[in-house]
């Protein structure tokens, strides 16, 4: 049996946290757009039963996931990683072989 958690009105408004996240001004509320997609069983009857355990819909559940998600992607790409944010370029004559013996130039071996 599939435990069925019915969409309530409340849903069909975004959380502020979403509007926020999205950019969106809280006083002109936001429109949503019906999106279907492909869940397996397994994952499906988890993600229900998950969303009871909180008292929320479905649909609320996936879309607080996905917030939850991508902020956490939104942090991690913020993050510099300084092997990337080397921007220094030598612009001197090295020799030709140096890609290839770096290590011996670098360290001595």
């Amino acid at each position: 049996p599939v435990l069925q958690v019915p969409d309530n009105k409340a849903d069909a408004v975004p959380c502020e946290r979403l509007q926020k996240f999205l950019g969106m001004e809280t006083n002109k509320g936001g429109h949503m757009q019906r999106t279907t997609i492909m869940l397996p069983h397994e994952l499906k009857i988890k993600a229900l039963n998950r969303a009871n355990m909180q008292g929320i819909s479905l649909g609320q559940f996936i879309r607080n996931s996905l917030l939850i998600s991508l902020e956490n992607l939104q942090k991690n790409d913020s993050v510099d990683d300084p092997l990337f944010a080397d921007d220094a370029v030598y612009h001197g004559k090295t020799p030709a072989d140096l890609a290839k013996n770096h290590d011996n130039y670098i360290y001595g071996e």
